[in-house]
């Protein structure tokens, strides 16, 4: 009866080849993304500035900035869960969903009852901010190799 081969410490095993060795390796989307939302955030501050001065240059950073924070934090938490477990991936991603709209919600109220002059450049650097990350994320999605 024999056992295994010794270990000689010249072989290194079979080759284990994992589709992701960590959390960046499931963001290569990010950069085109960050991109596009940075030309977003560049015209916005300047229709802003054009629609109502500074507050609409604030309101419209304001509306692509809570939308790019909102994202990337769904992004990482849902990269970090598929790093440790796949079953996690639902969990998190709902828990960051219902933790952001929650926080988002909360601010947009109390927000609105200011009376802030850059409320409506706000809601529309959140939407232009919705159609842009989404819309880049489709394109970067669809230009990969199956």
């Amino acid at each position: 009866m024999t056992g295994p081969a010794p270990m000689t410490g010249t072989d290194p095993g079979p080759a284990v080849t994992e589709p992701f060795t960590g959390i960046r390796d499931r963001l290569p989307h990010l950069p085109a993304i960050l991109i596009a939302t940075g030309g977003l955030l560049l015209v916005a501050v300047v229709l802003g500035w054009a629609y109502a001065g500074g507050a609409g240059a604030a309101g419209a950073a304001g509306g692509v900035g809570i939308v790019a924070a909102s994202y990337l934090m769904s992004t990482y938490l849902i990269a970090w869960a598929d790093s440790v477990d796949t079953q996690l991936v639902l969990k998190v991603g709902l828990g960051a969903y219902v933790l952001k709209f929650s926080l988002i919600g909360v601010f947009m109220v109390w927000i609105s009852g200011t009376g802030w002059a850059g409320l409506p450049a706000l809601g529309a650097g959140v939407v232009a901010a919705v159609v842009v990350w989404s819309g880049t994320q489709i394109w970067w999605v669809s230009r990969r190799p199956r």
